[in-house]
């Protein structure tokens, strides 16, 4: 037997969902980090059975369930609080799990916390949505609310109200929407640097349009310092590429996550509200292009300075 052929066959189990079926909160958190940082984590945590080999683990902390996952460049907990009370509202993060996460702080790029009810009883306002987005999930077996409003704690707000879905179904949805958030957040990370990359693209646009016109018009006295400029810009221009490449692929890598995910929800309408899917597509996707933009903008200046530099050594 190969010796990957376990392992590689057991992908198709990795990274399960929670499942449960009575109401709860469940609490969401996303860390930026490396796999040195995950290790470090996990064991201050003291997590029962943990195996540092492992991409994820189900445990338990203080009763409840906790699940752990590492990714390349972040790792989640997912921690449900499950309850015989059905009129659930929004609480802040259990104690034993604030302790324990209070020092990486400086790290979370995303916290969630869903509330997970039945539909008996529901008054949607008591949960101070601001013009909320709904969406009939599962074909019309669940409903998510939320307005996608930070609250004062720092926490993005989902209401999941459970029509008909049993536990199994209700885990893989719940993760979906947990993937969703965490996904988009990590694929919003380069829009930063893509808005600085485009102060700078004006720049190096201006002097490639120089240098231009400095070739059009050279002779072969200058042709050594043309040269010497050309190569620094296309050195620059190199140097913005290898820092940018890797933030670049990744949103695109997230994004498309995020679109499968959202395409699995199958959703519907609820009422005259819009849909969660369409809220975040639309305001989601002008980022992704955003920054797909201006990685294309920066290639095509490559090309246009390297095109530039062998211009002028063919004439010369």
């Amino acid at each position: 037997m190969h010796p990957l052929r376990q392992s590689l066959h057991n992908e198709l189990h990795a990274r399960p969902s929670l499942y449960f079926d009575e109401p709860a909160h469940v609490f969401h958190l996303a860390f930026l980090g490396s796999e040195q940082v995950c290790n470090a984590f996990l064991q201050d945590c003291c997590l029962a059975g943990l195996d540092l080999t492992a991409v994820q683990g189900i445990t338990q902390l203080d009763g409840h369930a906790l699940k752990w996952e590492r990714h390349a460049e972040f790792f989640t907990l997912t921690l449900v609080v499950t309850s015989s009370c059905n009129d659930l509202s929004w609480t802040t993060l259990p104690e034993v799990l604030a302790q324990k996460v209070e020092g990486h702080l400086p790290t979370l790029i995303n916290s969630v916390q869903i509330v997970v009810r039945g539909e008996a009883d529901l008054d949607l306002s008591r949960y101070g949505f601001k013009d909320p987005s709904g969406s009939c999930v599962g074909g019309g077996d669940a409903v998510v609310w939320s307005d996608f409003r930070i609250s004062e704690e720092g926490n993005n707000h989902l209401l999941f109200v459970n029509r008909r879905l049993n536990a199994y179904r209700q885990g893989r949805m719940i993760r979906r929407l947990l993937e969703i958030e965490t996904y988009r957040m990590m694929a919003s990370l380069s829009l930063t640097m893509a808005k600085s990359l485009s102060a700078q693209l004006d720049v190096f646009d201006k002097t490639l349009v120089t240098l231009s016109e400095r070739n059009a018009h050279a002779d072969g006295s200058n042709a050594k310092a043309l040269l010497a400029d050309i190569s620094s810009l296309s050195a620059q221009v190199v140097s913005s590429t290898a820092k940018s490449r890797h933030r670049f692929s990744a949103t695109q890598a997230y994004a498309q996550l995020v679109f499968e995910r959202l395409g699995e929800l199958r959703e519907s309408h609820v009422g005259d509200c819009q849909r969660l899917g369409v809220f975040i597509e639309r305001r989601f996707k002008p980022t992704v292009r955003y920054c797909s933009a201006t990685e294309q903008r920066l290639e095509h200046l490559a090309k246009s300075v390297a095109s530039l530099g062998d211009l002028l050594q063919a004439r010369v």
